[in-house]
């Protein structure tokens, strides 16, 4: 919300010009003190502050910078474009019509250029950085893919290779269960040991990623653990058909089987 005071000073050539001031600006000049009264000295003219406002991303989506706001009276190109910002309900698109009768309206010698929806106006800004997430997550999927495959495999050739032991077990009075959970435990082993491994090497790398992260830290340990968890369900996954498979295997013929 905007703070400030209602300034009205007279009318005259010595008439003092006026300004507000995003909230890290007016702690930048005036570090815990109320900056609303205070004067500032530039371009050879007084100004005085009248309120602060909050920190915006006008100039930068990815971090606020200090700002100070003058009235359109007061710039020194009084005829550059200028923005215009409207709130509205339902189809923004429809209100377009009426902000340019409002506009002939109030002020003749204005006119409404382009209208365009907020989200349109940030299609620029934010295309390279969706782009970047869309890469980012299309070869993490192949990657989750691929330790997938590659982890089914690993435990479906020990589970054949392993047949003999297997069979051993069962003749002695291994359950079903007990195999199908000796054959998870070294899947979930391999993956754990897999997680511990990706999550030093995700701190290590999140560091060069810091440029493109916005509002997360490249530590966040909600994100580092809801992606470790999700990576062991598809190790769960991909272990559980193996796993399945060995529950199947007959002790009589896995003992014929030459070790």
């Amino acid at each position: 919300m905007l703070r400030g005071r209602a300034f009205s000073p007279a009318d005259g050539p010595d008439q003092p010009k006026v300004a507000i001031l995003s909230e890290s600006a007016a702690e930048y000049y005036w570090p815990g003190q109320d900056p609303i009264g205070k004067r500032m000295l530039g371009a050879g003219d007084t100004t005085t502050v009248v309120g602060v406002a909050p920190d915006s991303r006008y100039r930068d989506l990815r971090e606020p910078r200090r700002a100070i706001y003058y009235p359109l009276a007061q710039s020194v190109f009084p005829f550059a474009p200028t923005n215009l910002l409207v709130r509205a309900t339902g189809s923004p698109a429809a209100l377009v019509p009426t902000v340019r009768r409002v506009l002939a309206e109030v002020a003749p010698g204005v006119i409404l250029a382009n209208g365009s929806t907020f989200e349109s106006y940030l299609d620029a800004p934010l295309a390279q950085p969706r782009l970047n997430a869309l890469l980012l997550a299309v070869f993490a999927a192949a990657a989750t893919v691929l330790a997938a495959i590659g982890l089914f495999g690993v435990m479906a050739t020990m589970v054949r290779q392993r047949t003999r032991e297997l069979g051993v077990r069962m003749a002695l009075g291994a359950t079903a269960r007990d195999i199908r959970d000796l054959v998870v435990g070294r899947g979930l082993t391999i993956a754990l040991a897999g997680a511990a491994a990706g999550l030093a090497g995700a701190l290590a790398a999140n560091r060069l990623l810091a440029a493109m992260l916005f509002e997360v830290s490249p530590a966040d340990a909600v994100s580092l653990v809801a992606v470790a968890l999700f990576l062991l369900a598809v190790a769960l996954i991909a272990t559980l058909i193996p796993a399945r498979s060995s529950t199947r295997i007959d002790p009589v013929v896995a003992l014929r089987v030459d070790g």
